[in-house]
């Protein structure tokens, strides 16, 4: 067994901010009588882009048996399971990204003398 380790680094830049994260950990668990040793990972990247009112963020991540490693969930019920004597690992992954635009409004008057 394997206690979990997570790590990150963060690059912060003027309008560019990087991440990379990652985790891992060892664990037994017990189906019928079975003990069967489950290792997780998952590793992820993500970045931020700003300039003005333009907005662009993005992220992805994988790994295998990911669930509560660097906070990312499957949704609780992708547990790896036990068939006979063969444990059957859940692989992940997901992204994210997100563009957002903020417009101000203008108003323009006009005076005539």
């Amino acid at each position: 067994m394997f206690p979990a380790v997570e790590m990150s680094y963060d690059l912060n830049l003027n309008s560019v901010n990087a991440k990379i994260a990652g985790g891992y950990q060892t664990y037994d668990t017990e189906v019928g009588g079975t003990s069967y040793d489950v290792t997780s990972f998952v590793i992820a990247a993500g970045a931020t882009f700003e300039s003005g009112g333009f907005f662009l963020r993005g992220n992805v991540w994988m790994g295998k048996n990911p669930d509560g490693l660097i906070g990312v969930s499957t949704g609780g019920s992708e547990l790896p399971q036990a068939d006979g004597s063969v444990e059957n690992d859940i692989d992940g992954y997901g992204y994210l990204i997100v563009l957002s635009l903020a417009m101000a409004m203008l108003e323009q008057n006009w005076i005539q003398i």
